[in-house]
């Protein structure tokens, strides 16, 4: 699914965890690479052997014709996809680079819109995000993600009354636990950690029939409930769980890795950095901070 289930609760774990990770900074040493010649870090790009023919098929119709938006559409989604796993921003420029020819039109078909209001939330354009995705929904109301995604941008601006509103749409179109979701989402923002726990053990159950999507969002949220309660051993084992659904995600991984690190665990950290959070750039500035 399009939704991106990351913002406020890797806010929430944040909060918990952050002034440990500064204060371990300040203490720090700077570094100094022994020679010029010295790697800092590497910097992961370009696609395995399969996507990469893909992409250049893609590529291909796109020299031929510039307007061709199903190539456009294909490329620029790799393109997030990839900056979203890395933690890179420049797949994201790539990406726009991409969608250059419908960036500023006023009639744009959802799929470009959707990876234009996921690039724009991505750069902190929020507001443009917000009417991306408004138009999403202004031709199909019923569009789940673009829903639940501008219903997360409505709470990262503060907006929290259209964030309710939200919320109660998906009621209303009969996606309960898209509306539970959402609700938990702005509870955990609020501090309603109790709450979320509450709301979110059913749906954070293996048995539940969420999809992985979702099932690895209840259970990072519920994990970063758990851990601003001082629940540390539950906070442990559905950050696990969320990572068995979503192996992968960078907000997933860094959400777990800011836990470690406000339990001081410096070890599991660079653990974690080589480990599922390899080629993720936020996990290089965690690891720094396990290190210091």
């Amino acid at each position: 699914a399009g939704v991106e289930h990351w913002r406020l609760p890797l806010k929430t774990s944040a909060e918990f965890s952050l002034p440990v990770a500064f204060a371990s900074l300040a203490r720090a040493e700077p570094f100094f690479p022994a020679t010029a010649g010295e790697v800092l870090l590497v910097l992961p790009i370009g696609p395995g052997p399969r996507a990469k023919i893909a992409l250049q098929t893609m590529r291909r119709r796109l020299a031929e014709n510039a307007l061709d938006e199903d190539a456009a559409t294909l490329i620029a989604r790799y393109y997030v996809n990839e900056g979203r796993t890395r933690d890179d921003p420049r797949y994201f420029g790539m990406a726009e680079a991409t969608l250059k020819p419908w960036w500023s039109d006023t009639v744009v078909k959802p799929p470009i819109l959707r990876i234009i209001a996921e690039i724009k939330s991505w750069s902190h354009d929020f507001a443009g995000a917000i009417a991306a995705y408004s138009k999403i929904i202004g031709e199909d109301p019923r569009d789940r993600d673009a829903l639940i995604s501008r219903g997360i941008l409505y709470q990262v601006t503060g907006n929290f009354q259209a964030a309710l509103a939200a919320c109660a749409a998906l009621s209303a179109l009969g996606e309960d636990h898209g509306a539970t979701l959402c609700t938990a989402s702005l509870d955990l923002a609020r501090g309603r950690n109790a709450v979320v726990v509450e709301a979110l053990n059913k749906l954070a159950d293996p048995a539940s029939t969420l999809d992985a999507g979702d099932k690895a969002w209840a259970l990072e949220m519920c994990a970063s409930a758990h851990a601003a309660l001082g629940n540390a051993a539950e906070a442990e084992s559905r950050f696990l769980h969320a990572l068995a659904y979503a192996p992968h995600d960078r907000f997933k991984v860094t959400a777990y890795a800011d836990f470690l690190l406000s339990q001081k665990r410096y070890k599991d950290v660079l653990d974690l950095a080589t480990g599922a959070g390899a080629g993720n750039l936020g996990m290089e500035v965690r690891a720094a901070i396990a290190l210091a």
